[in-house]
C-alpha cells in the first residue's frame, strides 16, 4: 500500500492555460462585480471575468453570501476568483475547497 502512494505535493490535474494577451479582463474588487454585472460585461465583449473579492474566513465558515461571489454563469468562458486572508493556512484550505467544489479557471 505505501508503495502505491504518490509523493507528489499535488494530485495530477489538467491545467487550463489562460492567454491574457490582448484580452479585455474585468476584475472589480467589491460591490460592482456581481454575477449580473459580469453577464452584462460579457454581452459587451469582455473576454475574461473575475468575481468580487471574497474573504477566506467567511468562505471557511460556510457563509452562503460569500460563496455566492464565486458563482460562475455559463456565459463566462474564462472565469477567476479573488480571495483574501490573514494567514497562509486560510488561503490553502480555501484553495482546496474552491478546487474541489467550484468551476473556476484561476484564483
Amino acid at each position: 500500500p505505501a508503495a502505491s502512494m504518490s509523493l507528489a505535493p499535488f494530485p495530477s490535474k489538467t491545467v487550463k492555460l489562460i492567454d491574457f494577451a490582448n484580452k479585455i479582463y474585468v476584475a472589480p474588487l467589491t460591490t460592482v462585480g456581481n454575477l449580473p454585472f459580469r453577464r452584462i460585461m460579457k454581452k459587451y465583449g469582455v473576454d475574461i471575468t473575475c468575481g468580487e473579492m471574497a474573504m477566506c474566513t467567511n468562505l471557511l465558515s460556510g457563509q452562503a453570501s460569500e460563496w455566492a461571489l464565486l458563482r460562475r454563469h455559463p456565459s463566462e468562458d474564462v472565469f477567476g476568483v479573488q480571495v483574501t486572508a490573514a494567514h497562509a493556512d486560510q488561503y490553502a484550505r480555501t484553495a482546496e475547497l474552491i478546487s474541489s467544489h467550484m468551476q473556476v479557471d484561476f484564483v
